[in-house]
């Protein structure tokens, strides 16, 4: 036999329960559409192609010697090849020698470029 009061009780404890959980699972939604929207947004913004080639820093300023790797940096091409370049003696660039370190000089990659630099004025 049920109990009439305790029956009603437990539905009315059941329906405001059913209310709570409506409206928490609601507020979870608004939340998750705000959390997707801002992580579309930060998506379409790195996605976005930038026009502006940002300026390639080689170097720290005011200091001459620069690694393998700067220096292919400064030249624009693969510290690989440098080094190849470098033991194949296929090209004179001097570099320094400090230990097992091998460093350039700026200027001398200034000089290298200048050497190797073709047009109109070297053809009279």
């Amino acid at each position: 036999m049920k109990h009439p009061l305790y029956d009603d009780k437990v539905e009315q404890l059941r329906s405001q329960l059913k209310a709570r959980i409506d409206t928490a699972a609601r507020s979870f939604a608004e939340v998750l559409y705000v959390v997707s929207d801002l992580l579309i947004e930060i998506v379409q913004q790195k996605a976005a192609p930038t026009h502006e080639k940002p300026e390639k820093v080689v170097g720290r300023p005011g200091r001459d010697l620069l690694t393998t790797q700067e220096a292919a940096e400064y030249l624009d091409m693969k510290a690989s090849t440098l080094t190849v370049w470098r033991c194949k003696r296929r090209y004179d660039i001097p570099f320094v020698k400090i230990g097992s370190g091998v460093r350039y000089r700026k200027s001398d990659l200034d000089k290298f470029i200048e050497r190797r630099t073709k047009g109109s004025h070297d053809e009279s």
